[in-house]
C-alpha cells in the first residue's frame, strides 16, 4: 500500500505508512506574528514535524488583501492596516495562522513640537549599522516622536536622534527605542530607555548603546 496523507476534523494531519500504521504530524508557521512596511515583502515559511511527511503543499490565504497581498508564499505589504494570513495544507484544512501587521511610515512633523530631547548613539542589528536596511526610532508613550539620522565626525559615524514632544519635558515621560530591520523584515526593541527631559543623553565620545544581536 502506498503511504499517504491524512487529516482529521481536528486540523491534524497524520501521515499513513505502507504498513498501515498512522504518525501524528503537525504544520506551523514560522511566524506568529509579522510587522512590515508598506512596499516591502516577505517570503512565507512553514515548518512540518516530524520532516518526513509525505504532502507538504501549502495553500495561503489572506482575509485583508488591501492591507497585504499574497504572490504564491510571498506576503507583500499595501497599505497600513492588520492582516491574517492563513496557511491551509493541500487538502484545504486550516492549520495556523499569523497576525500580520504593516505599519504606518516612520516620520515625524516636527513642526507641531516645541521641546526635544537628543540621544548621541552607537546603533548596531546584528552587526550590522543604521542604514543597511536598519531604521531606528525612538517613542514616547508609543508615539513615534523622532528617528534615528546617520552622521559622521573626524572619520567617526555615529547617530543623532532628535525626540520630540508638545509639552516641557517630564522625567515621567520615557523614550523607548525600536529597530526595523527591513532585511529580516522584523520589529525590534531595544533594552534602553531614557527620560524625555530636554537634555542631551550621550556625548561623541561617549555614545549610548543601542545593540541588538
Amino acid at each position: 500500500m502506498a503511504a499517504m496523507p491524512l487529516l482529521t476534523s481536528c486540523g491534524e494531519l497524520f501521515d499513513v505508512d505502507e504498513a498501515g500504521e498512522t504518525t501524528s504530524a503537525t504544520m506551523k508557521m514560522d511566524r506568529d506574528t509579522v510587522f512590515i512596511m508598506p512596499g516591502d515583502s516577505l517570503r512565507l515559511t512553514v515548518t512540518f514535524s516530524p520532516p518526513e511527511v509525505k504532502d507538504k503543499g501549502v495553500m495561503w490565504l489572506i482575509d485583508q488583501p488591501e492591507v497585504a497581498r499574497l504572490c504564491a508564499d510571498t506576503l507583500v505589504a499595501q497599505q497600513p492596516g492588520t492582516a491574517y494570513v492563513t496557511a491551509m495544507s493541500s487538502a484545504t484544512m486550516r492549520l495556523d495562522t499569523c497576525v500580520v501587521t504593516v505599519m504606518t511610515p516612520w516620520t515625524v512633523d516636527r513642526n507641531k513640537y516645541f521641546f526635544d530631547t537628543v540621544v548621541y548613539a552607537d546603533i548596531s542589528v546584528a552587526g550590522r549599522q543604521l542604514g543597511d536596511d536598519i531604521a531606528v526610532a525612538a517613542f514616547v508613550d508609543d508615539e513615534l516622536r523622532g528617528i534615528a539620522e546617520l552622521k559622521e565626525a573626524k572619520g567617526k559615524r555615529y547617530a543623532v536622534i532628535r525626540v520630540y514632544g508638545p509639552v516641557s519635558a517630564s522625567d515621567e515621560d520615557i523614550i523607548t527605542f525600536k529597530c526595523y530591520d527591513r532585511r529580516e523584515v522584523r520589529l525590534r526593541t531595544f533594552d534602553v530607555q531614557l527620560p524625555f527631559d530636554g537634555e542631551t543623553h550621550g556625548t561623541l565620545s561617549k555614545l549610548i548603546t543601542l545593540h541588538l544581536d
